[in-house]
């Protein structure tokens, strides 16, 4: 994912940009994944931005600059960084995603009604969300076993 962001951060000429600033990461996330403008920031701050031991990051406003600007990052530091912050997450790619989306439907389509009333039967508040171990519960109901499930679908789960 971080390298689908980072593609796009080129120099003029098209070499790789060696240092990436908060604002130039921020707005590759807003243009690549749509975020929201203030999470972009957000994001981009807490992955570029070294906090001391007081736990304040100095401000780096220089030469006219914002600090969204000024503050950067080498971009292998960053890369450092994303993977530290994502290490207990799985990260899937566009295809990854089709494909266990395509075996999730074929696996559920003789059940979905069943699957679906069954949730909604136990949405007792009405929030349309259900916790993975209702949804496991729900499943186990209408005949599908959790343990029938591939470590690679439950994993995406």
């Amino acid at each position: 994912m971080l390298k689908y962001l980072l593609h796009g951060i080129r120099e003029e000429n098209g070499k790789k940009v060696k240092k990436v600033s908060v604002k130039v990461l921020s707005d590759q996330l807003r243009a690549k994944i749509g975020f929201e403008a203030q999470d972009c920031v957000l994001i981009a701050r807490y992955l570029i931005e070294k906090p001391g031991e007081d736990g304040k990051v100095e401000s780096s406003k220089s030469n006219g600059k914002s600090h969204e600007e000024a503050c950067t990052l080498i971009r292998k530091e960053l890369h450092s960084a994303f993977q530290e912050a994502v290490e207990d997450y799985s990260l899937f790619n566009g295809l990854a995603i089709t494909s266990l989306l395509t075996r999730i439907r074929d696996m559920f389509e003789e059940h979905r009604i069943e699957l679906a009333t069954e949730l909604d039967d136990a949405d007792y508040e009405e929030t349309k969300t259900a916790k993975m171990a209702d949804i496991y519960r729900s499943m186990k109901m209408i005949g599908i076993f959790s343990s029938q499930l591939d470590p690679d679908i439950k994993e995406f789960l």
